[in-house]
């Protein structure tokens, strides 16, 4: 696995691994607007020029993120990923310890869903969890 980038208040780290094909996003401790912005554009474009369809969100240790970075993440980086990568996404997301945060995502997660994205979105609790998802998807569709 690749680290790709990593903010400077080490918030927000970003890996690629190609050989199962997928990104790792790890979110910890508070991440203000404009790293969680910077951070979400980077990983729409990593997954295109990597052309990666799997996706990991881990959450686990995200203490906060400001009201302004969900809106945001609803109204324009969702339509943003639609744009340019497709709906063909499968995204693994493992949940905050935070039970505020938890709530807030599940929030998230179910007004995507209710506006009809595509996207495979799946709540997982670890990124090997994920990892063996992605695999088995990546087997269910060789299968068509």
């Amino acid at each position: 696995m690749k680290k790709l980038f990593e903010n400077d208040t080490k918030t927000a780290i970003v890996f690629v691994e190609n050989t199962i094909g997928y990104i790792l996003l790890r979110l910890s401790n508070r991440v203000e607007f404009d790293d969680y912005k910077e951070v979400m554009l980077l990983l729409i474009q990593k997954a295109k020029e990597h052309k990666i369809t799997h996706i990991i969100l881990n959450n686990h240790h995200l203490e906060y993120d400001t009201p302004k970075s969900r809106i945001w993440f609803l109204t324009s980086f969702v339509y943003q990923v639609q744009r340019t990568l497709g709906e063909q996404l499968s995204v693994a997301i493992i949940r905050p310890r935070n039970n505020f945060q938890k709530v807030a995502l599940n929030t998230l997660v179910s007004l995507i869903q209710g506006q009809g994205f595509e996207f495979s979105i799946r709540f997982v609790g670890s990124e090997n969890e994920a990892i063996e998802w992605f695999q088995e998807s990546n087997c269910d569709s060789h299968l068509d």
